[in-house]
């Protein structure tokens, strides 16, 4: 088994919750904020719309997904997703057997039977659909975990516990971020790495702080 570090970025708030309950919240349909979200297809007809839409409810109603990056120096990663440089940012060694990365297309695609998802349940056609985002979302170099949905915790959200597959490996404070390294060392124990990161001085882009008499 190989393993691809990934990266999630969080609220200084959310991501210390999650760093002290060891999990991930997963992500529901009415959760993802893409109106074209696991819809790429064309759909000219009527009846293939209302076909659709009826297969994408009754298939993802017991499935949702985590959202990742392959990289964590985008700023507007951090502006968007960690409360502009405020938030955290964890990083995850994943097995490369859970997690897909997303594809990025300037057009909609031809759409599959769906007569043969609805007759089978087509659990590849469907991961294809979720896997599928407009071109315009490439800035975030996005990876996903799709999983399924198994009992509901706090208010009936659900939740991705740390795992063998699922490894947390370090956390990165953000810029602006009031967080302490030992407070989160208190979390996460000695075996995450715990670095502090600056706006570059050459680049558009987040680097670390290497000046240990400023890490955070």
């Amino acid at each position: 088994m190989s393993f691809k570090r990934l990266y999630k970025f969080y609220s200084e708030k959310s991501a210390m919750r999650n760093l002290e309950q060891r999990r991930l919240k997963i992500s529901r349909l009415q959760d993802i904020n893409d109106p074209f979200e696991w819809n790429p297809y064309r759909l000219d007809k009527a009846e293939d719309r209302k076909t659709w839409e009826k297969l994408r409810e009754q298939l993802w109603r017991d499935k949702g997904l985590i959202s990742f990056s392959d990289r964590w120096s985008n700023p507007v990663l951090w502006s968007h997703y960690a409360e502009s440089h405020k938030g955290l940012c964890l990083g995850f060694d994943i097995s490369d057997k859970i997690a897909f990365p997303v594809l990025y297309k300037n057009i909609r695609q031809k759409l599959p039977s769906l007569q043969q998802i609805a007759n089978e349940r087509d659990w590849e056609s469907l991961k294809d659909a979720s896997l599928i985002k407009y071109s315009h979302w490439r800035y975030e170099t996005e990876w996903r975990i799709l999983t399924g949905i198994s009992s509901k915790e706090e208010e009936g959200l659900y939740f991705e516990p740390f795992s063998g597959k699922l490894k947390l490996k370090e956390v990165i404070i953000g810029a602006h971020s009031s967080a302490k390294s030992e407070e989160i060392r208190k979390l996460v124990g000695e075996d995450v790495e715990i670095s502090t990161a600056r706006l570059a001085f050459k680049t558009f882009k987040v680097t670390k702080q290497w000046d240990k008499g400023l890490q955070k």
